[in-house]
């Protein structure tokens, strides 16, 4: 009996240590045991050794006490909580779920058909504090109008409550860092939210087309994503101080937008950030400010601040990218960029410096041009006669995508890497150079009456007969 109950206690002291920590599986060191008094002592028993090792030896004597193991704490990585299945319970029309464990999609249409309910018909949920994290668990819960996360975990995960059309209160935990991609996308019925206190990003198109009025960040807040806010209903907008970035379109289409405040540790302003804010009046830019997106205020018609005309990205000391303008300019049929802008030397295109121009036919690149940005040409639709300058070593995605009355186009030498859709839908001849070792997905889907020209026995050769592209290998 006695060589069962030691065995039994080893056992348990493995099985409860070598539980899952995230993905690790931790096993600790093999720990000495002294039997109850009274009761046999088998041959041979278990001591301490190396890590992950048993060694045999001579009939056991009893441990010291100041090593008697019966009261060693257990071993430092193991779990604090011991797993428990979900389980849920009604509280008048309210869901509470509970549990030491996750919580898939499955689990909870399960635990909603105990009750009757449905993800169409479940109105209120609490998740109590032991459910680790889950993802999509909420998203189409058309019918939801309230959630209170109790739980520790770090992230909305993307699309978490995103079509929850009648979702009117989120009580998020002070623990989430991050609001993730299309979180609450066409939440309508949102119109206010209490952000956590330690949230530092919200991603992309997280309260895209929701009914938000204004609501208070906070102070740890770092970032907003692209869209975030697009077609939202606050007036009034403050960036907390320590803020730094403003992606893309992040404010766009807030037609009631009167009043922004922008911290002095901004550094980016996203491409059309607040385009079409039409009701915003006043706005003042911040002194240390290195990147200004393209037509980031666009149709804000009511604005009067004094505004820098062409946005700019800093990118050395002295060096800086031209990335078009604040407002629209779009009617220009040609156009020469500059060489220098701001005190400073214009060394590339930026972002989306020309992306929309679908009446301009020709430009004229600075004297030192050494990139062309993401989507900087695109929809130039009437672009003819583009020269590249020989100094050019990058070009970013989609950067002449749907140029689709260009003539010809020489990719320069020191190129080595063309990214996703940089000539879709496309025409002319395009010349690509033996330097290029990696395309993207897209990269030359390209108009019927283009011609891709490039090395015999070169990547790009190998490219074009993989992907079926029209080309002539010289």
């Amino acid at each position: 009996m006695k060589k069962t109950i030691l065995v039994a206690l080893f056992a348990m002291t493995f099985a409860f240590a070598g539980c899952q920590q995230g993905n690790e599986t931790i096993v600790p060191e093999a720990t000495p045991t002294t039997a109850p008094e009274g009761t046999e002592v088998s041959d041979k028993t278990v001591t301490d050794t190396p890590k992950g090792t048993v060694t045999e030896v001579p009939e056991a004597t009893e441990a010291p006490k100041e090593q008697d193991v019966t009261k060693a704490p257990l071993p430092t990585k193991a779990p604090v909580m011991m797993w428990t299945p979900i389980t849920s319970e009604m509280d008048g029309d309210t869901l509470i779920i509970s549990g030491n464990s996750g919580l898939d999609v499955n689990i909870f249409v399960q635990e909603l058909g105990k009750h009757g309910l449905t993800k169409e018909t479940v109105k209120k949920v609490v998740v109590s504090e032991g459910v680790w994290e889950f993802g999509g668990v909420f998203a189409r819960c058309t019918a939801l109008e309230e959630v209170t996360l109790l739980n520790s975990m770090e992230k909305i995960v993307s699309g978490e409550f995103s079509g929850c059309g009648n979702l009117k209160k989120v009580v998020l935990p002070d623990s989430v860092t991050e609001i993730g991609h299309m979180a609450f996308y066409e939440c309508q019925a949102l119109e206010s939210i209490e952000f956590p206190k330690n949230l530092q990003r919200i991603d992309d198109w997280a309260f895209i087309k929701t009914g938000l009025g204004n609501v208070n960040f906070p102070e740890g807040l770092k970032s907003i994503g692209g869209s975030a806010f697009r077609q939202c209903k606050m007036t009034s907008v403050v960036l907390p101080e320590g803020f730094e970035k403003l992606e893309e379109d992040a404010f766009a289409y807030c037609y009631d937008l009167e009043h922004v405040v922008l911290p002095e540790s901004l550094v980016q302003i996203g491409a059309g950030a607040f385009e079409n804010c039409t009701d915003l009046k006043e706005i003042t830019l911040p002194s240390g400010l290195q990147y200004l997106g393209a037509n980031s205020f666009n149709y804000c018609s009511q604005l009067t601040s004094d505004l820098p005309e062409y946005a700019y990205s800093i990118v050395g000391e002295d060096e800086i990218l031209f990335g078009g303008w604040v407002k629209d300019n779009s009617e220009l049929t040609s156009y020469e960029v500059p060489d220098e802008l701001y005190g400073k030397t214009v060394v590339g295109i930026g972002d989306n410096a020309f992306d929309g121009f679908d009446k301009l036919t020709e430009v004229k690149f600075p004297k030192i041009t050494r990139s062309i940005g993401d989507r900087a040409f695109q929809n130039c639709c009437e672009l003819k006669f583009l020269e590249v300058p020989k100094e050019v070593t990058w070009i970013g995605e989609y950067a002449f995508a749907s140029c689709a009355k260009l003539e010809e186009i020489v990719i320069p030498e020191g190129v080595t890497e063309l990214g996703h859709g940089v000539f879709n839908y496309a025409s002319g001849k395009i010349t690509v150079p033996a330097s290029v070792t990696k395309i993207g997905f897209d990269t030359f889907r390209t108009k019927k009456d283009s011609i891709v020209y490039c090395k015999k026995g070169s990547y790009a050769e190998e490219y074009m007969k993989e992907n079926g592209v029209n080309y002539v290998a010289e």
